[in-house]
């Protein structure tokens, strides 16, 4: 059966920042421990590459995040797992248990505000543990480009539309359960079916979510949401 590449798992909606690229998240929401679990037994024993517990969240605050990642790491041992995280809950002590626990990468993303006490902190976990990634995103430091999340955000400089889509290898799962089309998807207008009720790879394997892939891979914009997504240039 086809693997996507990579899985996103966003176990809960909360983020404790408010940027621009963002949009405005509602009420916060909670992935059932139950559903986590599920998504990760009908991974085991499947040759999945990358698992990252993510989407439009900060993952540490999720107080399950570590259980999480320990039962990955027991039923998932030869996958990559992920963790993206802003960096504003994590210590010393805390990212030698997260890594301790099975996360093999931690992308730290710095954000605006931040204090230069804040980036010091930040950058000296980098030099101590090889695990860590660190994007900056602060304007006058920001060395990547930006997306518009499908629509979903204003971009504040010039941008073009993206025509081969770079997330066709991706599934995003969402905290209500539901597959997305891809990251990018924040209103969750594409959706291809639900874990809670669905097998994961049933739900990547449908032909109609197949469909959706290919065209997007070809640039054929497959829905609304692809016509509109855009990038900074």
């Amino acid at each position: 059966m086809n693997l996507p590449s990579k899985i996103n798992i966003e176990t809960n909606t909360y983020c404790n920042r408010t940027c621009s690229y963002c949009p405005p998240k509602g009420d916060s929401l909670f992935l059932d421990e139950k559903y986590v679990k599920k998504i990760i037994d009908e991974l085991s024993g499947q040759k999945l590459r990358k698992l990252s517990f993510h989407g439009y969240n900060e993952p540490l605050t999720d107080l399950r995040i570590r259980s999480f990642i320990s039962y990955a790491r027991e039923r998932l041992p030869k996958t990559i797992i992920s963790l993206p995280t802003n960096g504003d809950f994590l210590t010393v002590i805390g990212t030698q248990e997260l890594i301790y626990l099975g996360v093999d990468q931690l992308k730290i993303t710095l954000h605006d505000p931040s204090t230069e006490e804040f980036v010091g902190k930040i950058y000296e976990l980098g030099e101590i543990f090889q695990e860590i990634t660190i994007v900056d995103l602060r304007e006058e430091h920001k060395r990547i480009l930006l997306s518009n999340r499908g629509g979903s955000v204003k971009l504040e400089g010039p941008a073009k539309r993206i025509t081969k889509c770079p997330h066709t290898k991706t599934m995003m799962i969402r905290a209500t359960g539901n597959v997305v089309s891809c990251f990018q998807d924040f209103y969750q207008n594409e959706i291809f079916g639900n874990i809670k009720n669905q097998k994961v790879l049933d739900i990547w394997n449908s032909k109609k979510f197949k469909e959706f892939r290919n065209n997007a891979k070809k640039g054929k914009s497959p829905s609304t949401l692809c016509e509109m997504c855009e990038m900074e240039i």
